[in-house]
């Protein structure tokens, strides 16, 4: 008996240690379901953030362009001087669109509606904010009698290059509300639009009962019982809003866990800030038959202590299923995610050499249009038809995953450095896969970057069949760290292939890090550096090559920075070109260029013309002339001592917009050249139909004269071609006097170079000009 009890309660001992070990281990597993699942919607959420603020922000573009088409033909057919004319206009363009009415407000803020004259708006911000010359949006407000509550868009009404009044486009804050703030989350989220301060500006169609102004901030932190809490997220919300971040939150809200993200709508003309909340029930609610199912297997477990050891083994195979699948698996494609990629990539490569791997980062260039064109169904069959295309071509030594909206990763097994089974994967997608994806004829390209995983020692040595429970400890391994860092590089190399029409993959090297790291410190500077006057212009002297009299200047610009030192243009201009800020640095040397014009003329000077360089990026910008206008009107000089200088690459790009702004210019009085002509393809059709005054010589071009005739002859035909289109020509880069005589031998007008002076500084261009007299 005493063996038997002792036996019985060495039974009852093992049974209670494994069903205290099956309790915990599936208080682990509901966790871990719980997490991923938590993790996967958050992911999903923001995801749903980020598209919705990208759809309010074009929806407010949209009704923008609108508007300022209105304006456009308004002051095309001069409606503003003819009020009758004027409201036909308004009721006509009115009842063709969405909105309650469109308006015009003179510069005294009258305004006229198709029906007659209204209130005087003069006081408003909207109006004053257009008539400075900004796009405004006003805030809401409620119609006395209907009750119904609009939003008023407002642009400047521009006739000959003046701000004369406003156009105005009344809009129902209904209709803005159910186009951009319904159905977030399958209509279980909340949406808010609100101003930086946490007024709310407009909010979902199903908070009909907020419709009156209240302060979203003081409301997340009125509640007694988390009001310390929500005031720190309240704060944390606000900073990384200021600092341009979005982000997802999770905070107690009338007493519910609920997921708060943020996320500023872009653009210039409002402040305007998107917040949405999703309580946590209505998020582990999708996955709620996962957890359902592991308790209600944990109860069997504890009422069945017999069947407890085999129970477990099942429970642990489904829920690392399940959990592989909530977690580890995309949800659009169905491929694996970058958590699964990381693991899989640290098995294969703690297995193989690693120096047979590429890893590989690819997206499809201008994927945005093609949503933005044929919608977001069509684009996510390109996705998914691309995913299914990578897996069946991927061997059982590789990997892949989607990262997030186009962008894939491959961990790719060499076959040779030439990526031939790559390449032929994106042919046979192309060609056999794309159109049976979505049945319309697109033109698709995508990129890559790859980096080329070099021979090295690791401590982690996975084996290939770990189970994924095991992604915890995993994270913990140095490889995961170095995979990341591998991602980076690639996903770099990618970047950099992006400009490359040809190659449509491009490998990484550390040249490529030094120029992002170089790329980066540029940008991080170039703001403080334009406010602190860390550029310079330079002016370098251009001389008449017979009587050798110094006749223009051309201005160069030169950043000397505190901490990098003097710096040359083609260290930095190529990547203010990229990023854009070279418009705010062409027009800053333009407007040192007036001011000494300015201060010749005040001085009883004779001014010389000087020439300003003008990137390719100003083609594409709306209001250029009107801003070049205000400068030469700002400085009151004559327009006939500017020359606005044009690279020869830019009358490639839009040579039909070219025209046109150039022949403004010279509507302004503004002299026009083209820059580095025979640097690049020139075409001398271009020559007969772009507007030039002037045609620059390109150094390079001049340097082949010393050793090839045939340079010269052609040198020598373009001066005198020119010359009958009526072109004053001017060689650059002139460094030898047998370059001198050459050019003057073929009657070249005028030569620049440091035979001659470098570029210099205004007082010292001042002191050189003054000697050379």
């Amino acid at each position: 008996m005493l063996k038997g009890h002792s036996a019985n309660r060495q039974a009852l001992t093992i049974i209670y240690v494994l069903l205290f070990a099956c309790i915990i281990s599936c208080i682990y597993y509901v966790s871990s379901v719980r997490s991923a699942i938590q993790q996967n919607f958050t992911q999903e959420i923001d995801t749903l953030l980020t598209q919705r603020t990208d759809m309010i922000q074009n929806r407010i573009e949209v009704d923008q362009r609108r508007l300022v088409e209105g304006a456009a033909r308004i002051g095309k057919n001069n409606y503003f001087n003819d009020q009758k004319a004027l409201q036909n206009y308004l009721s006509t363009y009115s009842n063709q669109h969405d909105y309650k009415e469109l308006t015009v407000s003179k510069a005294d803020g009258t305004t006229i509606a198709a029906d007659g004259i209204r209130q005087n708006i003069k006081e408003e911000a909207y109006f004053n904010e257009a008539m400075s010359g900004e796009y405004s949006i006003s805030k809401p407000f409620q119609d006395p009698l209907t009750h119904e509550r609009f939003i008023i868009y407002s642009v400047p009404l521009v006739l000959n290059g003046k701000i004369v009044g406003t156009v105005n486009m009344t809009k129902s804050v209904r209709i803005i509300e159910s186009e951009l703030l319904n159905n977030f989350y399958a209509q279980d989220g909340t949406c808010y639009i609100m101003d930086a301060a946490g007024n709310v500006i407009l909010n979902s169609p199903s908070r009909s009962g907020d419709h009156e102004s209240f302060n979203l901030y003081n409301r997340m932190t009125s509640e007694e019982v988390t009001a310390n809490e929500n005031l720190v997220l309240v704060d944390k919300i606000k900073a990384d809003l200021a600092a341009g971040k979005s982000g997802i939150v999770l905070s107690p809200v009338n007493g519910v866990p609920t997921y708060i993200g943020y996320h500023k709508v872009g653009g210039e003309i409002n402040n305007w800030i998107l917040l949405t909340f999703v309580d946590t029930n209505t998020v582990m609610s999708k996955g709620q038959q996962s957890l359902m199912k592991t308790m209600v297997l944990c109860g069997l477990i504890v009422t069945c202590l017999m069947g407890m050891a085999l129970y477990i083994l099942y429970i642990r195979d489904k829920a690392q299923r399940g959990i592989e699948k909530l977690a580890y698996i995309d949800s659009l494609t169905g491929i694996d995610n970058v958590n699964r990629f990381r693991v899989r990539a640290a098995q294969l490569l703690g297995k193989y050499a690693v120096d047979q791997y590429a890893l590989v980062s690819l997206d499809i260039q201008n994927f945005k249009y093609i949503n933005e064109t044929y919608g977001y169904p069509a684009g996510d069959k390109i996705l998914i038809s691309l995913a299914h295309v990578i897996k069946r071509k991927m061997n059982d030594r590789e990997a892949c995953a989607r990262v997030s909206g186009d962008k894939f990763i491959l961990l790719y097994e060499l076959d040779d450095k030439k990526f031939t089974r790559y390449h032929a994967m994106v042919k046979s997608y192309m060609q056999d896969h794309l159109y049976e994806s979505i049945h319309m004829n697109i033109s698709l390209h995508i990129t890559a970057g790859a980096y080329l995983i070099p021979p090295q020692k690791t401590d982690c040595q996975a084996n290939i069949d770990e189970p994924l429970i095991n992604l915890y400890e995993a994270e913990k391994r140095p490889l995961k760290s170095a995979i990341m860092s591998m991602i980076d590089k690639a996903n770099l190399a990618q970047k950099a292939g992006r400009d490359n029409a040809v190659e449509s993959l491009h490998c990484y090297d550390d040249a490529l890090m030094q120029t992002f790291v170089h790329q980066n410190e540029m940008e991080a500077m170039m703001k403080g550096a334009l406010k602190n006057g860390e550029f310079k212009a330079y002016l370098q002297p251009k001389f008449n090559l017979k009587t050798l009299e110094i006749v223009g200047a051309e201005a160069l610009v030169r950043w000397i920075s505190p901490v990098k030192g003097f710096m040359r243009p083609d260290e930095f201009v190529p990547i203010l070109e990229k990023n854009g800020f070279i418009i705010e640095i062409d027009f800053y040397i333009l407007e040192e260029v007036c001011k000494k014009i300015r201060e010749w003329l005040d001085n009883g000077l004779l001014p010389i013309p000087i020439s300003v360089n003008q990137s390719r990026v100003h083609i594409n910008q709306p209001f250029y002339m009107e801003r070049l206008a205000g400068v030469l009107k700002k400085y009151n000089i004559p327009a006939k001592f500017i020359e606005m200088e044009l690279t020869e690459s830019m009358f490639f790009d839009n040579t039909s917009r070219l025209i046109q702004m150039m022949k403004e210019m010279h509507g302004l009085g503004v002299s026009i050249s083209m820059d580095d002509f025979g640097s690049g393809y020139s075409s001398l059709n271009l020559l007969k139909e772009l507007p030039v005054d002037t045609l620059k010589i390109d150094k390079v071009f001049l340097d082949e004269t010393a050793n090839s005739e045939r340079s010269q002859i052609i040198i020598a035909q373009v001066v005198e071609m020119a010359r009958k289109l009526g072109m004053e020509i001017v060689c650059e880069g002139v460094e030898t006097q047998e370059q001198a005589e050459f050019l003057r031998g073929i009657s070249c007008d005028i030569a620049q170079g440091f035979l001659y002076a470098k570029p210099m500084d205004m007082e010292e261009f001042d002191s050189f000009r003054k000697q050379s007299s």
